[in-house]
């Protein structure tokens, strides 16, 4: 049988061969058919660097170039439709190339390079791997030249069921499932991008279904030092369970914990808009308890200072930079409450559960179980102060108490409090006008005061 004959009867057409291509009937392994020499082609010549070719100007519709089929073995044994195979270092075993620079116009056949397909449930349309079991190999290589294109483009066209548009696995204890690099050092890249249309839909998911140990869902990471390692556009964020800042194990909803000069949390609210009722205004930072009972020592906010030493800072610290209020509290109770309470400890006897310095306020009536007050001394305040006792009166008055040190006149008073002055210059320095009354005590009715 002649090579015209033999390849007309499998592809219906003739066939053009050149005279080095030697066909080895029915002594070949098998009684299959075999070339040796080629390079063979069907259709026309032209190929030179091809053992096979195929050329067909395709001038009818759905014209296959190459068909290979094989069937189920009885055995069960794996087949192979097409097998390429090469050992030459920069050798492509299969290539398929789509030279098509037009638009086909049609999503469902678009100009394809290589095109694999399965219809079996547990099929796999196209499958790659690299056997090596060292190195930098890739299982699958895909690279895109166009500006605006996309270098692999995975559609799960199923309409119900759990279906993956790409499912990757790696069995390696540091390996990395999926590796997605963009290498430009300018413009807006993105390394992997994820979209959904669903309005129940997730652009990106991350699971890790380990038990145990500090795993992780998804992680970012950044070189920059003013980059970010997660960044979130719109919408609202949702975080089940405890959220850490700066701390691996969190304790609290939201725990953070840092070193920074200006505040670890800071809460700016742009709105200008007034609150219908207290507690109701825009706030920067607000903490809310919900519960109808709390227990006690329950806080909206609690600030603490942990330092066991010096006086310094504050548990909670309030500033308004115009004529309003640093501080505000506020109690809806009719019966008892209070909107600021200060405790300065039980067993204290010189901490103060209050301390104000400059001018104090009270519209409403106090309630105290006594009372005292120091200022500075008006003739040496920087290192003297005077202490004193008050009492209610609807007159604003001082009365200073002295006694007569000698009964010889004239008399000089003495002053109780430790200012080192006499009295009367102390007192105008802080009443004016100023009165004195003096009344003798001894044997002499004579008293004159100098």
């Amino acid at each position: 049988m002649s090579l015209r004959c033999v390849l007309g009867v499998l592809a219906g057409s003739c066939v053009a061969a050149v005279s080095n291509a030697q066909w080895v009937g029915p002594a070949a392994p098998d009684n299959r058919m075999k070339y040796e020499g080629g390079p063979v082609f069907v259709g026309a010549s032209g190929l030179t660097t091809t053992k096979f070719g195929v050329i067909e100007s395709a001038p009818g519709t759905r014209i296959i170039g190459s068909y290979a089929f094989i069937g189920t073995p009885g055995n069960g044994s794996r087949t192979t439709a097409l097998w390429g195979e090469t050992n030459n270092p920069k050798g492509r075993a299969l290539q398929g190339f789509n030279f098509s620079s037009a638009d086909s116009g049609d999503s469902n056949n678009p100009a394809t390079g290589i095109w694999a397909e399965t219809a079996s449930p547990t099929g796999q349309g196209l499958r790659a791997r690299a056997t090596a079991t060292s190195g930098q190999s890739y299982g699958g290589y895909f690279d895109n030249a166009s500006s605006s294109g996309t270098a692999v483009y995975a559609n799960s066209s199923a309409v119900s069921g759990f279906s993956y548009g790409i499912q990757v696995t790696n069995a390696s204890t540091s390996g990395t499932a999926i590796l997605a690099s963009s290498t430009a050092s300018a413009g807006v890249t993105t390394g992997v991008l994820g979209t959904v249309l669903s309005s129940d839909g997730t652009a990106v998911f991350g699971s890790n279904t380990s038990s145990t140990g500090t795993s992780i869902g998804v992680r970012g990471r950044v070189i920059s030092s003013t980059g970010y390692a997660g960044y979130f556009e719109g919408g609202r964020n949702y975080f089940e369970g405890n959220v850490g800042i700066g701390v691996g194990s969190p304790s609290t909803v939201l725990d953070v914990f840092g070193s920074s000069t200006t505040g670890l949390i800071y809460g700016a609210n742009t709105s200008s808009a007034s609150g219908n009722s207290q507690g109701s205004g825009v706030a920067g930072v607000k903490g809310t308890i919900t519960s109808t009972s709390p227990g006690s020592h329950a806080a909206g906010v609690w600030g603490i200072v942990p330092a066991t030493a010096g006086s310094q800072g504050y548990g909670v610290a309030g500033y308004h930079n115009s004529n309003g209020i640093g501080v505000a509290g506020f109690v809806a109770s009719t019966s008892f409450g209070a909107a600021v309470y200060g405790n300065g400890g039980a067993t204290s006897t010189t901490a103060y559960a209050a301390v104000f310095d400059g001018r104090v306020f009270v519209n409403g009536t106090v309630a105290k179980s006594g009372g005292s007050f120091r200022i500075d001394h008006p003739l040496d305040p920087e290192n003297k102060t005077l202490s004193h006792s008050f009492v209610e009166s609807p007159d604003m008055m001082n009365i200073y108490n002295g006694i007569s040190s000698t009964p010889i006149l004239p008399v000089t008073l003495r002053s109780p409090c430790p200012t080192g002055s006499p009295p009367s210059i102390a007192i105008s320095a802080i009443n004016s006008p100023s009165s004195m009354r003096q009344t003798a005590a001894g044997l002499s009715p004579r008293l004159f005061v100098k």
